[in-house]
């Protein structure tokens, strides 16, 4: 879900949730750019208050959603567990292990 903070509260790694507009209806940011401390400043100057961002959940589920990311991923499980799940136990835990590398080697 999108939502909408104040040009204050951007912190670096942010994702603009809609393209990001001037008065004239022009694109200044386009949906989907990561965020820096830099932009803040560009957007007073463009005197823009507020944007939306991706909440954290969308931008887990963009990753998540990859299909080549999530081929490397399973891959990397492979290398590493040695059974295939066979109950939900095990499904859990597989999961847990491949939130885990999409979280460290892919964000």
């Amino acid at each position: 879900m999108k939502k909408i903070i104040s040009i204050e509260m951007i912190e670096d790694g942010m994702i603009t949730g809609e393209s990001i507009k001037n008065k004239y209806g022009q694109v200044m940011l386009a949906e989907n750019i990561r965020l820096e401390s830099k932009h803040q400043k560009m957007l007073k100057m463009w005197g823009i208050s507020s944007i939306f961002i991706m909440s954290d959940d969308e931008v887990q589920s963009e990753i998540y959603h990859d299909p080549e990311t999530i081929e490397k991923a399973e891959e990397i499980i492979k290398e590493k567990i040695l059974w295939t799940p066979i109950n939900k136990f095990d499904e859990e835990i597989y999961q847990i292990v491949m939130d885990r590398i999409l979280e460290t080697q892919y964000s």
